[in-house]
């Protein structure tokens, strides 16, 4: 898995950031469905919830995704997460999805 930017990062709160993963993955319980990038803070609440999530349809059981989506890092927030869960055709929920972590900072002045 690559990531940009690279987990762990800081990021300032208030800016706007692209984020760009690629996976490697492997279904067994479907060959379609979608993997996606899902941007949380440190207390589960959305950080993007009026806006799609990045998804990136998957038609066969393992092959390479890369997803891209840009971000406002929250103000207030301690932690920005982003998850990447894959989803197969016909489920709702999943689990064991990988979970990215940035600490969140504020700018100095």
């Amino acid at each position: 898995m690559t990531v940009d930017p690279k987990p762990g990062t800081p990021l300032v709160a208030g800016t706007v950031l692209d984020f760009k993963v690629t996976v490697s993955y492997t279904m067994s319980v479907s060959k379609s469905g979608k993997i996606a990038l899902v941007f949380q803070d440190e207390q589960n609440g959305s950080v993007k919830p009026n806006d799609p999530r990045a998804y990136f349809e998957v038609n066969d059981s393992a092959n390479v995704a890369s997803l891209a989506n840009a971000v406002t890092v929250p103000f207030g927030a301690k932690e920005l997460r982003v998850f990447v869960p894959i989803i197969p055709e016909g489920l709702k929920r999943t689990t064991g999805e990988v979970t990215i972590r940035y600490p969140i900072i504020t700018a100095a002045r």
